[in-house]
């Protein structure tokens, strides 16, 4: 988190946060752009969280179509 946050800091309309990324989807998107980059870094600690991650991916696009999901696997 703090490597990237450190990166991307001095960009201007970019924020980096972490929190239960299930969650901030309905918070953050759709954007104020209306353009996204979304990076999800899943726990996968238990056999659910797969399908947690593909229902956030679908909210995600049904709430920002124009947003470019990335999931880490």
């Amino acid at each position: 988190h703090r490597i990237l946050a450190s990166y991307l800091e001095a960009r201007p309309n970019t924020q980096v946060s972490d929190r239960d990324g299930f969650a901030s989807i309905k918070a953050e998107l759709p954007s104020p752009t209306r353009r996204a980059a979304l990076l999800m870094d899943p726990p996968y600690e238990i056999k659910t969280d797969y399908a947690k991650v593909l229902a956030a991916l679908r909210e995600a696009l049904e709430r920002a179509p124009d947003t470019v999901v990335m999931v880490w696997y």
